[in-house]
């Protein structure tokens, strides 16, 4: 009897541990593509939007606004990329009655002030170095005043005494003081401890106490909030926060300050007494999420009892319960908001999304980062506390739909990539490669593809310049619903290195617009909360090696900013080209580099690779001619698969190939919709995906097959690619096709025609020396008009 029971105990747990099942899916809804549905607006990430209340689209990416209740008027200061712009709007006919437009260099940043009058607007520059002035007229509108000089990139604002305007120098890490009167700078108050872990404060946003004596300074590049005496001026004390505190809010007694943390989730809560911290807040989705919430703006009801919180991540206004500390419901936005301010009555809230509904199609190949306006809307309090349990409920299915794609009945399924991740993995797949390249869209390379979702009038470099892509796409699997969740390589190599783009990146790189002042992914304000994948893999164990990729990596293996060299054997020196971002050197002779190195598999189980020559120099002379360079960028690839599918590495290794962005090409479905494949024995052979992915999705499956938790929110809702792979491996390999498009050089620029002299004149003012510099933007026209003008060339 003990001997069957014992028998019957084996088979219980060995026999259940051992029962398979199937994937089911992916459901209808994993087909929808980016753009309006039935049931709202689906986002390239995949995630839903439906905006709660009246809505008004404005201008790019807004960041601020301020009501003028006197003038029934609410203003805003957009802050997106080639023109930023002041917005009127009219409360009472309900649109826009006035856009200021700053242009020529000159900027508008996050600062906006109304003087106690009501008659007076400030209006920080940026990278302008000044504060604009404008007199607020009887109808609303505005008209430019003089200017004051303001250097170190001005921010915030705020006001003492009706008298004494603060600005803060956000490169220059100081409150400067000026005297309204004279419009003279009085005192310069530093901020921040300036240490090599924490180079830069970056002052954010400025409060000041109920009796004006003391103000408030959040300072994005650390983690802190400089308590300055306004009797002195002097910084008396710093306090600490969580990570990138942005938005502030004093309570209505002026006891309690609230700060929100955009990189850690929470809302710090401060004694402004003693100015100690005397508790937190989580806004995260729920209590098991993962970090990726982004609190960033901060208001507080008329009787002091509500909290409202712009999430950013979460495209939601969270309502926090002041008295049970916790969010008690959240209110749907659009794309991305950034401010949420309550009107002056108390009734409403005013909310700035700054990325809209997103881009939509792209058929001109207009520039992707102006095509995402801004969106105002105006919830009714007193509806929006009637409707909030639907409300919430609404915000949760539209951060988490796009993970219902698949189910998984059983925990082992009948796929190489697990339902869930296990150590040691129990998938067939022991090595991934990840490849990065530069900025395309689907249509871009691959709308002359047959059987799948192209338009072939808006391809620019086809079969004849990316026959390996072209290939590859047929005999492996091609994702035509893909999308990046960036607009441009600064925020997309942070997606493709960290599963996220933190909110001091997506509004640092436009602010750059009128100076260079960041480093995304390497200095610590660029740095997200849980660092990077690499940093993820090494806690975990797991071996990799990274080719050329400096975000995420350089600070971890020079040493920079106070950080250990913990990755001196995880990111290879002598990469051709060097660990960073470098077009100098051929694509082709870093993949024959790289296959010489091909023993390296052995000990890595990840390798990210950068193979950036795509992006081009425009039309640079002396450099090669862009389809040169992308002729090179495909070879490349070829090799890179040729080589490795005739490797004993080939049979359980899995290749996922994206751009880092789209902008510089059009597409018929979304601007951000771009190339992406996957290259495996185990990848179904001649498949063509339809289920919408982004970037998270492709860190979801390779998380999985890893066997590593998920890093951020974005990853952990994300869907894992399950319907491109088989548990039938096919280990034919892959035979690589040779260039047809030889090397050229552009010629000098005295012997170019008019018209590509033009081309060559914007190109030569672009910089190059890293991925996308904001003066970069105009190289999908550059590349549009240099082909436009090869095409008439040629038919002479």
């Amino acid at each position: 009897m003990k001997r069957t029971l014992l028998l019957l105990a084996f088979l219980l747990v060995y026999g259940c541990e051992k029962k398979t099942c199937d994937v089911i899916g992916p459901k209808e809804f994993a087909f929808y593509k980016a753009g309006p549905t039935k049931d709202g607006y689906i986002l390239p990430n995949g995630m839903q939007i439906t905006p709660f209340g009246q809505e008004l689209k404005i201008e790019n990416f807004p960041m601020n606004m301020v009501e003028v209740p006197e003038k029934n008027v609410l203003i805003s200061t957009n802050n997106g990329t080639e023109s930023q712009s002041l917005q009127v709007i009219d409360l009472k006919e309900y649109k826009i009655k006035q856009t200021i437009k700053k242009e020529g260099g000159y900027n508008f940043f996050i600062g906006l002030l109304v003087n106690n009058e009501g008659t007076k607007l400030f209006a920080s520059g940026g990278g302008s170095d000044r504060v604009w002035i404008y007199k607020i007229n009887e109808d609303g509108s505005l008209s430019e005043e003089e200017f004051i000089k303001v250097e170190g990139f001005p921010g915030a604002l705020e006001l003492i005494n009706g008298s004494t305007l603060l600005v803060a120098q956000h490169l220059w890490d100081r409150i400067a003081v000026i005297d309204l009167a004279t419009r003279k700078i009085i005192h310069e108050i530093e901020v921040g401890d300036k240490t090599d872990t924490n180079p830069a404060a970056y002052p954010f946003w400025i409060v000041k106490s109920k009796d004006e004596k003391k103000v408030y300074v959040s300072n994005w590049g650390e983690k802190s909030v400089s308590v300055i005496s306004m009797e002195d001026f002097v910084e008396k004390k710093r306090i600490p926060v969580g990570k990138n505190p942005e938005g502030m809010v004093i309570s209505n007694d002026g006891k309690t300050l609230y700060v929100a943390n955009s990189d850690t989730d929470d809302i710090t809560i401060i004694d402004t007494e003693k100015d100690e911290v005397i508790g937190s807040i989580s806004v995260k989705l729920s209590e098991n999420s993962s970090i990726g919430a982004t609190p960033s703006s901060i208001d507080m009801s008329s009787d002091g009892s509500l909290l409202f919180v712009s999430s950013s991540g979460l495209n939601s206004i969270d309502i926090i319960s002041v008295s049970e500390k916790r969010v008690i419901g959240r209110i749907p936005t659009g794309w991305y908001p950034t401010r949420v301010l309550l009107s002056s009555d108390g009734e409403k809230l005013y909310v700035l999304s700054a990325k809209g509904y997103g881009s939509g199609p792209n058929l001109e190949g207009r520039y992707v980062g102006v095509l995402n306006l801004g969106l105002l809307t105006i919830v009714s309090l007193s509806d929006a506390m009637r409707k909030i349990e639907t409300l919430t409920n609404q915000v949760v299915e539209n951060n988490t739909r796009h993970l219902k794609f698949y189910e998984t009945p059983c925990e082992n399924i009948n796929s190489p990539v697990p339902a869930k991740p296990k150590r040691p993995s129990p998938s067939p797949i022991k090595h991934v490669i990840l490849i990065i390249r530069e900025n395309k869209t689907y249509d871009q390379y691959l709308g002359d593809l047959e059987g799948t979702e192209a338009d072939k009038n808006l391809v620019q470099f086809g079969e004849d310049y990316t026959p390996n892509t072209h290939k590859l796409a047929r005999e492996f699997v091609n994702f035509d619903n893909c999308y990046a969740d960036s607009e441009v390589s600064v925020q997309g190599h942070m997606w493709l290195t960290a599963s996220i783009s933190n909110d001091y990146v997506e509004r640092a790189w436009l602010g750059a617009e009128g100076g260079r002042i960041f480093l995304p992914g390497i200095e610590p304000a660029g740095y997200p909360a849980n660092d990077f994948f690499f940093h993820h893999l090494y806690r975990h164990g797991i071996k990799f090696l990274v080719y050329g990729e400096a975000v995420g990596t350089l600070s971890d293996f020079y040493g920079l900013f106070g950080r250990e060299k913990i990755f001196k054997d995880y990111v290879d020196g002598n990469w051709p080209g060097g660990p960073i971002w470098n077009m100098g050197v051929k694509d082709e002779v870093r993949a024959r580099y790289f296959l010489k190195k091909l023993e390296e598999l052995l000990r890595r189980t990840f390798i990210l690779m950068l193979l950036p020559n795509d992006h081009t120099y425009g039309i640079s002379p002396g450099k090669p001619a862009p389809e040169s360079m992308v002729s090179d960028n495909d070879y490349a690839l070829g090799l890179v698969i040729e080589g490795l599918s005739h490797s004993r590495f080939w049979k359980d290794t899995a290749v996922f190939v994206v751009e880092d962005d789209p902008q510089s090409g059009a597409d018929h479905i979304d601007a951000h919709r771009t190339v992406c494949l996957l290259i495996s024995p185990y990848a179904k052979r001649g498949y063509v995906s339809h289920v919408h992915y982004s970037f998270p999705s492709i860190y979801k499956t390779i998380e999985l097959i890893l066997g590593v938790p998920p890093i951020y929110h974005y990853d952990e809702n994300a869907p894992p690619m399950y319907d491109a792979f088989t548990n039938e491996p096919d280990f034919t390999p892959y035979e690589a096709l040779e260039r047809r498009i030889p090397d050229r050089i552009i010629p000098k620029y005295e012997e170019l025609s008019a018209e590509m002299k033009r081309l060559a004149r914007l190109s030569m003012k672009m910089d190059f020396s890293e991925p996308d510099s904001i003066k970069n933007h105009h190289m999908g026209y550059v590349l549009r008009e240099y082909f436009r003008l090869k095409r008439m060339e040629e038919a002479k």
